[in-house]
């Protein structure tokens, strides 16, 4: 029997409905996916762990975000990184990338103004290590001296300093830097009469020095108040008595802040989220750069912080 017209039309009416809700139950695109790229430094650095340990919370804590972590040159091949585009953050420390934001990294010699802050880290010493051995019994002993600057981001901060005790850095006999073990023996030989490391306490190569027959100096008075005057990335601060072997009393040193960067284009509500996440997880971190990062501070970057970055930290009300 055919159906009347009304009831036709009555039909294509109700299957018109159930084919715009099959449409409808389909299921939405997936979500974009980003891919977050960590500079860290060497497998045997401080940042590397560090690196790991950050690439594990942004997992947790964004399903959406696949982190991977990058071995590195260390903390100058880190922003120069950044300025090429081959990673989307790193570690660094706030002297260097203070000196790339004003005047390039490295030898570029053009301001890397993309260059951006997600926050300030630990505040890390350098450790002026003398052979006992040596007859240099402060900085301004140095010229002619045998020295080397460990790790590649001590240099400029090294350099930085003996400029404040009103030493060339050029009068200097800068040695290439070598493996810990071989720095030790050279220490402890008396062919070289010193080094300066920056880095967390205690390390390695140090301990490995004071064992074998050199001691740490302090870096303090007034070149020290005059250079942190200058550069207020400098903060005078203590090695811990006891923190190496022969080594009972307080060091005064001056120590530099890591920091935590990115590039300017990184996507806002991105950095936003990585900020986040980060401070969300400090109680749980186990690595001493991530759980002693102080949230009051660390929006006190030398360089300008990335748009995110800033959100989250008005969010929390400590940042205007």
């Amino acid at each position: 029997m055919v159906k009347p017209p009304s009831e036709r039309r009555r039909w294509a009416a109700a299957l018109f409905l159930i084919a715009c809700s099959s449409a409808c139950a389909r299921p939405s695109a997936a979500p974009t996916r980003h891919t977050v790229r960590i500079g860290t430094g060497s497998q045997t650095g401080n940042y590397y762990p560090v690196g790991v340990a950050l690439a594990r919370t942004f997992a947790t804590a964004m399903p959406d975000v696949d982190a991977e972590v990058k071995v590195t040159g260390g903390t100058l091949a880190n922003v120069d990184a950044l300025l090429h585009g081959s990673a989307d953050v790193v570690f660094s420390y706030a002297d260097v990338a203070y000196a790339a934001y004003v005047g390039g990294p490295g030898d570029q010699g053009e301001p890397f103004t993309g260059l951006r802050a997600l926050a300030l880290l630990q505040l890390l010493p350098v450790q002026f290590v003398v052979s006992d051995r040596s007859p240099v019994r402060d900085v301004t002993d140095l010229p002619g001296r045998n020295v080397m600057f460990v790790g590649g981001g001590t240099n400029l901060a090294a350099e930085r300093i003996v400029r404040a005790y009103g030493v060339d850095p050029k009068s200097i006999l800068l040695h290439q830097q070598r493996s810990p073990e071989d720095s030790i023996a050279d220490l402890s030989s008396g062919k070289l009469d010193a080094m300066f490391v920056l880095s967390r306490y205690p390390v390695d190569n140090v301990s490995g020095a004071l064992e074998r027959g050199s001691h740490l100096l302090p870096l303090a008075g007034a070149p020290i108040e005059q250079l942190h005057r200058e550069y207020p990335f400098f903060r005078p601060m203590l090695i811990a008595g006891g923190a190496y072997p022969k080594q009972s009393q307080p060091v005064r040193t001056i120590g530099v802040h890591s920091l935590l960067l990115c590039r300017v284009d990184l996507d806002e509500g991105l950095v936003y989220r990585l900020t986040k996440a980060l401070f969300q997880s400090l109680a749980e971190q186990s690595n001493e750069l991530l759980w002693s990062v102080d949230l009051d501070s660390a929006a006190a970057t030398p360089i300008p912080l990335h748009a995110g970055a800033a959100r989250y930290y008005r969010e929390r009300e400590l940042f205007p």
